[in-house]
């Protein structure tokens, strides 16, 4: 999926829109086989729930959220929710 967007991200950019049109279409059709992707509520609780275990940065959080949520959700989701929980007062 995430090769499919980036290619229809490169072909609009190169004016391509035709080969663009077609990755995204083929992107759909895959998206109905994939399982799917968890609810950001599920992201975040998982994240606050490895900051209260004691992870403290980035890096850290990541490593214990990020094989829960394998293949079933975007790295960059998570790592924006990773950011987000960690700026945020307590």
């Amino acid at each position: 999926m995430k090769r499919r967007r980036e290619a229809a991200e490169a072909f609009t950019k190169g004016a391509r829109q035709e080969l663009a049109d077609k990755e995204l279409a083929e992107a759909k059709m895959l998206e109905e086989w994939l399982p799917a992707a968890p609810a950001d509520a599920e992201i975040r609780a998982a994240v606050r729930a490895a900051i209260a275990a004691g992870a403290k940065d980035v890096g850290q959080v990541m490593g214990k959220v990020m094989p829960q949520f394998k293949g079933r959700a975007d790295g960059k989701v998570i790592n924006q929710i990773v950011r987000e929980e960690l700026a945020s007062p307590v």
